[in-house]
């Protein structure tokens, strides 16, 4: 008997995928993975809370446009995927789209990413315990450690849940 392995949910093209290469119609497949692990890791920050803020909205849509060839309508078509499949991407997509970006992007890119997960946490006013757990998690995913994501989050120091927690 022969048998073929099928690719699991989380290699399949997902509808955020072809959001992107619509998005996108000249770029090459690795720039369509890099742009789509973004912005899907962008909607994981986001939900860790279980509640993609407009704020947290607003903040994916511009820091999406900040990428080559994104302008704020195709922003906001991708931001609209996310949110259409934000179960699926946050959670079954997300190792797919760290080991993108670590076979795809050097450190300093991925540096940059963890960076603009840190501002769409903090978009809200408040980072999350949720939001923390994550981003400790994804820092790990993307071949970087808590050193980095602790010099980083150190500018929005002042948002974090647990520190005003205790200064009520």
């Amino acid at each position: 008997m022969f048998f073929r392995r099928r690719p699991g949910p989380s290699e399949q093209i997902s509808e955020l995928d072809n959001v992107v290469a619509s998005a996108l119609p000249n770029a090459d497949a690795e720039t369509l993975r890099i742009v789509t692990a973004i912005t899907a890791l962008l909607g994981t920050v986001g939900y860790a809370d279980r509640d993609l803020t407009a704020p947290e909205i607003t903040a994916i849509v511009s820091l999406l446009q900040t990428v080559h060839g994104l302008g704020p309508t195709q922003a906001q078509r991708l931001v609209h995927a996310l949110r259409t499949h934000l179960i699926s991407v946050t959670t079954l997509e997300t190792p797919r789209h760290t080991r993108a970006l670590v076979e795809l992007t050097d450190r300093d890119l991925r540096l940059h990413v963890l960076d603009l997960l840190i501002q769409v946490s903090a978009a809200d006013g408040v980072i999350s315990h949720n939001e923390v757990v994550v981003m400790r998690q994804l820092t790990t995913a993307l071949g970087l450690d808590q050193a980095d994501y602790n010099a980083l989050q150190n500018s929005h120091r002042h948002k974090l849940s647990s520190l005003r927690d205790a200064e009520d």
